[in-house]
């Protein structure tokens, strides 16, 4: 099931936007040949949403947006048969040889002690703030402006079963201003071959 919606509206200069979507995915269906009618793990759900207004003039825009992301989903086909992966046969019986052997038995066993049965699945967070403007004829000597910034907040988890395995996160900062100089001021600053400043 999946269903989404946006909105968008004027108030004299202001210009506002909303817009949203929700998914929700159970598991897949496969051929019953594979001793199983459904795909275990393969579900998955997200949401996000968006908002934003701009302040427009009859030069250009300068606007801000945030963004909120969330989504679960599932990994199909997780096993823990590499968890109990272990070295025999080093250094005796022959010395220099590496054996890596994958049965778990003695001390070595599955160390997250939780079955292939758990679910393992992805915990997935993102929030994004976005902001942008462009104008013409906004400085003198510059027939145009353009302004870039953006901030990035992202995790997710990954799970399996009721243990937390490892967490990713990462932020981001990004952004850049863009002079365009007028062709008057592009030639008067090529001519004498340096920088040129208002």
């Amino acid at each position: 099931m999946t269903t989404a919606g946006r909105v968008t509206a004027a108030m004299g200069p202001i210009a506002l936007h909303a817009e949203g979507s929700y998914s929700d995915r159970e598991d897949y269906d496969v051929p019953d040949s594979y001793g199983t009618d459904k795909l275990r793990d393969s579900f998955a759900e997200s949401s996000s949403y968006a908002l934003g207004a701009s302040w427009v003039t009859d030069k250009g825009y300068i606007g801000a947006a945030y963004t909120r992301q969330d989504a679960e989903y599932g990994l199909p086909g997780h096993s823990h048969a590499n968890g109990v992966c272990h070295l025999h046969g080093y250094p005796f019986p022959a010395p220099g040889r590496i054996d890596l052997h994958c049965i778990g038995h003695g001390s070595y066993q599955n160390p997250l002690d939780n079955p292939d049965s758990d679910t393992a699945r992805i915990d997935l967070r993102s929030e994004r703030v976005d902001l942008r403007g462009d104008f013409v004829d906004l400085l003198p000597g510059f027939s145009s402006v353009r302004i870039r910034g953006s901030y990035t907040n992202y995790q997710h988890d990954e799970v399996d079963g009721p243990i937390l395995c490892s967490r990713y996160k990462n932020e981001v900062w990004d952004g850049r201003i863009e002079l365009t100089a007028s062709p008057a001021r592009s030639e008067r600053c090529g001519r004498r071959a340096i920088a040129c400043l208002p």
